[in-house]
């Protein structure tokens, strides 16, 4: 039995204990309500992904934290440029990044919350953003710190265009730190935006249900099951984000 296969036997059974610990808990409790059996959790599951307008709820969550996390990046590419021909820009562009690195994620979904309150429905992707935009600068940034002196100093002799330079080298050596901060980013950003659509009560999106679920009489296993999906969801973008580092990794060598 290779490495590869026990390392998935291991994560698979890991995840059997936790569903074998909440059965128990849930047969010990006898509480329906608060600790639905896991059959139940799945029924639910099955229900969420049959009914066309869970899955819309969902689309429209993923693909605003997609939106938000190219937004992000193409931002974060802008100042890396201007880090590349003014170094000393950095300097600018620190206190702010480290301003929203130390502002606790509910005050400003709070303050925008009030500050957009007749635009409410995007509130959550600006918090997103605000909260996704320190990781993905620092860690563009971090990369271009962390790419060979010797090169830098070749394409310092080179008569060639900045942005071409930028585009054509720098960038394509970044590869594999851009895509592990995409992999943060997304996790983080699909987390910070159902929190701040939940606090805003954004209808049509995953927040949204939440809330509604909040006073659901049928008990806690509708909120479970979302809670379930959007760990899957999570877990599998982590895993395809891997899988790309890794190319990326071996094209960025070659």
């Amino acid at each position: 039995m290779n490495s590869t296969i026990k390392k998935y036997l291991f994560g698979c059974s890991s995840i059997i204990l936790i569903f074998v610990i909440w059965q128990l808990v849930a047969v010990y409790q006898n509480n329906d309500y608060v600790f639905p059996k896991v059959l139940e959790i799945f029924k639910n599951i099955g229900y969420i992904f049959s009914n066309h307008s869970s899955i819309k709820v969902l689309g429209i969550t993923l693909l605003n934290v997609v939106i938000v996390i190219l937004s992000a990046f193409l931002i974060a590419l802008l100042i890396s440029f201007i880090y590349i021909i003014i170094p000393h820009s950095i300097y600018f562009f620190k206190p702010i990044i480290n301003i929203l690195k130390a502002a606790p994620f509910a005050i400003i979904s709070i303050y925008i919350l009030y500050a957009f309150f007749e635009y409410r429905d995007i509130a959550p992707s600006i918090v997103a953003f605000l909260v996704i935009f320190p990781l993905m600068i620092e860690g563009i940034i971090g990369a271009i710190d962390n790419i060979d002196k010797s090169i830098i100093d070749d394409l310092k002799m080179l008569n060639i265009n900045p942005f071409r330079k930028f585009i054509a080298v720098y960038v394509p050596l970044c590869v594999p730190y851009i895509v592990t901060t995409f992999l943060q980013s997304f996790g983080l950003g699909l987390k910070v935006m159902i929190m701040s659509e939940y606090m805003n009560q954004v209808d049509g999106t995953i927040g949204g249900v939440l809330v509604n679920l909040k006073g659901n009489l049928e008990g806690y296993g509708p909120l479970l099951a979302w809670l379930i999906i959007i760990i899957v969801i999570v877990a599998v973008g982590d895993l395809l984000v891997k899988l790309i580092s890794k190319h990326s990794k071996i094209i960025s060598i070659k």
